[in-house]
């Protein structure tokens, strides 16, 4: 609406102008009937900018299942309180989601296809849906979604998750992202600074002024092909935010990529890093070594200094997990398990610009 009210004469161009509006349906409307309604209610309420868009603007419809359930174990899910608040036409019109907590969602599911297929909405879509969800949707369904949105959290941490979502051309769109690392830093400031070195190691060419990490992030998403919701109230950080500014930023290095990942899930996870994450502006220099933990107990990673103090580099990583880190060439490492007893030890053989990988396996 605040889009449609900034239009002006000028706008009455003959190029074609497209605003997408995305819609959700809130886990109380999930079964066929009353998702039919929720969509119903959208739809009359957009009526204004609908039928008001100027000559050459074009408004598309997109609508996602918000949950595919309440959960009663989300502490600020209140499911009975918020099914018994409904209004009662809405409880007349379909049954309580809560009768059928592993149904009402597929059900929601054939009524949103019926109406992309009848050309109502642009796209459909799920947000939140777990791994097992997923498989069950696509099992099921006509229609592939087109949207997963979901956090940070399930990019960069829930990798099966995401390659199915690949495998099956799904576009998985990010929400929450500023607020989940801008607003979250203080608890890992050495990882925080990290994407600071990296955001200011990338100059925009018109300003010439360095990059925010803000501007990092988004361009971070975009050149994985990732859709971000960006929100703000700020018009200063929506232009500065704008896809067409963050196309700007320059294809960020290999290495970088794989640094704000890091850094990223230490912000998440609220474990800050070392000196030993960051990879520093010249691809040349260092050697990128992955730990892979498959041993059976969790472990952690210690570099052997040259005076002999031995320098942790990792958490402790669980079974199956892995650990990334940038070493000098013939750096040596010792791994150790929970108990304090070495595992363990490795020799960086890889030259400056190398790559190498040591898996910790039972001896």
């Amino acid at each position: 609406m605040k889009l449609y009210s900034k239009l002006n004469e000028s706008d009455r161009t003959g190029e074609e102008k497209t605003i997408h509006i995305v819609t959700k349906v809130w886990y109380t409307h999930l079964g066929y009937e009353r998702t039919n309604l929720s969509v119903r209610e959208s739809l009359n309420n957009l009526s204004p900018v609908l039928t008001s868009a100027l000559k050459g603007w074009t408004v598309k419809i997109h609508v996602l299942l918000q949950w595919p359930r309440c959960y009663d174990d989300i502490d600020w899910m209140n499911c009975e309180e918020e099914e018994d608040a409904l209004d009662e036409h809405t409880k007349s019109v379909g049954a309580s989601p809560l009768l059928d907590r592993e149904g009402a969602w597929k059900d929601s599911w054939k009524a949103l296809e019926e109406l992309y297929e009848a050309g109502i909405l642009e796209s459909i879509g799920i947000s939140n849906f777990r791994y097992a969800d997923m498989m069950e949707l696509l099992d099921v369904c006509n229609v592939k979604p087109h949207i997963y949105q979901g956090n940070l959290w399930n990019l960069v941490f829930d990798k099966d998750l995401v390659e199915l979502l690949t495998s099956n051309n799904i576009l998985f769109q990010a929400y929450n992202v500023m607020n989940s690392v801008i607003n979250q830093h203080d608890d890992t400031p050495k990882a925080f600074k990290i994407l600071e070195k990296i955001a200011s190691s990338y100059v925009d060419t018109e300003s010439n002024q360095p990059f925010s990490v803000s501007r990092l992030l988004l361009a971070w998403l975009m050149q994985r092909g990732v859709g971000v919701v960006v929100g703000t109230s700020s018009q200063e950080h929506l232009t500065d935010n704008s896809p067409a500014n963050v196309q700007k930023f320059p294809p960020l290095l290999s290495r970088h990529e794989t640094d704000i990942e890091t850094a990223v899930g230490a912000v998440l996870k609220k474990i800050d890093l070392t000196d030993f994450h960051y990879s520093g502006d010249d691809p040349d220099k260092g050697v990128i070594i992955t730990f892979y933990n498959a041993f059976s107990k969790s472990v952690k990673v210690f570099l052997l200094s040259n005076n002999g103090i031995q320098v942790p580099v990792s958490s402790y990583m669980e079974p199956g997990k892995s650990n990334r880190i940038v070493a000098q060439p013939e750096d040596v490492f010792v791994v150790y398990d929970v108990y304090g007893t070495a595992v363990k030890k490795f020799l960086v053989m890889a030259d400056h610009g190398g790559e190498e990988t040591f898996s910790i396996e039972e001896q």
